[in-house]
């Protein structure tokens, strides 16, 4: 068989909930009365990913791309539908995902090659390459618990490319790696292409998608909207950008409140003043929300601000302005205060979580944290969270 993933009508829906007693009160009475609301994360979903191929998968925010990656690798059963591989594979996906959080990095590792069908025997003669790759020194030996970001990452990509996979599938992980590391990481790519194995990849790094992938298939509101060369399929991806008309609320969304100023509504604009949900580094963009409860004589007194954090909630970036050196503007009603925030987007690729915030001196204040997500597109290359854009120079200096 010349497929190595074939994927044929697959269909999720997932049950979301407002609070946990409702999961609670969904298992017990969910056969007389339904809680929470349903989500279609995919939708007759087919492709297939031939043997030797490197294929990303590019989407927004909720367009289903790591929910197919979970399906294919079992993590996720579907609704509907069907998925074959043919071939030993190994998946680099959230960090987190087939890791033990108390177990100790080398215990992980035996575990992780068990799973997998990976003989003892054999993950033990690669324990020192693995060790070599991931360079996390006598962490190894303490609980994954208390790795960062980045040594986590360093173990689970050096382990999942020595289990000697046939199918590897990466789903945005080495966003979270130093430069050194990230550049390691696609050399390996490179090793895998060269050795005819099959790569699933995906990323909101258009730069590495371009570069590696011999085809890209792109997902929308859960179906496949485009399948083709990466330059055409990334060309369509930025144009449906500009056809967003409303932002989606995050369901993790919490605000808390204390007092009367409330924050009603949000949005994010592209420099076109265009409602988005993804911005592309190095472009102007605005954040902006709606204040109800203030009143001008408050002017002195309150504080507007917001902060970005990754998925796993680690704030990378944030403001906090008073309205004499915030953009800003009072509606003719008094009652209302619209408040922007526009700046240029610094940010690498990645998903981000965007919380609200108004604080006033005599501690009344809101709070809307995770309000909603914000995708960060570049076909620049960077690691870290921020991009420093910096221009290189190249020169040739002739031998004497």
């Amino acid at each position: 068989m010349n497929e190595s993933i074939v994927v044929n009508n697959i269909s999720k829906t997932y049950r979301l909930f407002d609070k946990p007693s409702d999961r609670i009160r969904q298992a017990f009475f969910g056969k007389w009365k339904e809680y929470g609301r349903r989500k279609e994360a995919l939708s007759d979903v087919s492709f297939s990913v031939k043997k030797g191929e490197t294929v990303g998968i590019i989407g927004v925010n909720g367009a289903g791309k790591s929910t197919i990656l979970k399906i294919i690798t079992g993590v996720v059963t579907p609704d509907r539908g069907e998925v074959t591989v043919n071939g030993r594979i190994s998946a680099l996906l959230e960090l987190g995902t087939g890791f033990q959080p108390e177990f100790t990095g080398m215990e992980n590792i035996y575990n992780y090659a068990a799973m997998a069908g990976v003989a003892r025997e054999e993950i033990e003669a690669k324990i020192p390459e693995i060790l070599e790759f991931a360079e996390i020194g006598d962490f190894i030996y303490q609980p994954v618990k208390v790795y960062s970001s980045g040594m986590f990452v360093r173990l689970a990509f050096a382990l999942a490319i020595h289990i000697d996979p046939e199918i590897l599938i990466v789903d945005e992980a080495l966003s979270v790696g130093d430069m050194g590391f990230t550049l390691k990481c696609f050399r390996k790519f490179e090793e895998f292409q060269a050795a005819g194995k099959t790569i699933l990849f995906v990323s909101h790094d258009m730069n590495a998608v371009r570069r590696y992938c011999d085809r890209v298939i792109l997902l929308a509101d859960g179906r496949v909207v485009g399948d083709g060369p990466a330059r055409e399929m990334i060309a369509q991806y930025k144009r449906s950008l500009t056809t967003q008309s409303a932002l989606v609320l995050n369901p993790n969304a919490k605000k808390t409140q204390t007092g009367e100023v409330d924050i009603t509504t949000y949005s994010i604009l592209d420099a076109d003043g265009i409602v988005t949900q993804v911005i592309e580094s190095g472009r102007p963009y605005t954040i902006r929300m709606k204040v109800t409860g203030l009143s001008p004589e408050d002017t002195e007194n309150v504080a507007f601000g917001y902060s970005m954090a990754t998925l796993k909630g680690l704030v990378v970036t944030g403001t906090v302005k008073r309205p004499e050196n915030a953009g800003m503007k009072q509606d003719l009603t008094g009652a209302e205060w619209i408040v922007e925030f526009t700046q240029t987007m610094h940010l690498v690729p990645m998903e981000y979580l965007l919380t609200l915030f108004v604080k006033q001196k005599e501690q009344q204040t809101v709070t809307w944290e995770h309000v909603t997500n914000l995708t960060v597109i570049s076909d620049r290359q960077s690691a870290g969270y921020y991009d420093m854009e910096a221009e290189v120079a190249y020169g040739m200096v002739s031998a004497r």
